[in-house]
């Protein structure tokens, strides 16, 4: 399966390591209608259909069930994250890990399309 990675868990961050086998395949966006915020200093990918642009992130094949299930572990899915598909802006689709209410609903919007674009990132 495909991952979108864009936060914790891309190259250069604290987690990137939990990828563990996973293959990369470069670098991508969301479609338009998603938007990265921040709760209690973690990332978080939303829906908002006013995001003119996408989220940028990585793109990774993964094909090991355990690894999987350790990134689940970690996101803490299904309670605090979700893993679903999420739509990129070349057509495709991919699984990603969107926030789940209701952090979401109190999220701070990061201001930026990209995790390193953050203050202090």
């Amino acid at each position: 399966m495909r991952l979108f990675i864009y936060g914790s868990l891309m190259r250069g961050e604290p987690a990137h390591h939990l990828l563990g086998p996973a293959r990369p395949l470069g670098s991508a966006s969301t479609a338009p209608g998603h938007r990265l915020v921040v709760f209690e200093g973690f990332p978080g990918l939303v829906a908002d259909a006013h995001c003119a642009e996408g989220v940028l992130g990585e793109l990774y094949f993964l094909n090991d069930s355990k690894t999987l299930a350790a990134l689940d572990a970690y996101e803490d899915a299904p309670e605090f994250y979700a893993r679903a598909p999420v739509a990129l802006d070349d057509g495709s689709t991919a699984i990603a890990w969107w926030l789940n209410p209701p952090a979401s609903n109190e999220a701070t919007p990061l201001g930026a399309r990209d995790w390193r674009a953050r203050s202090g990132g």
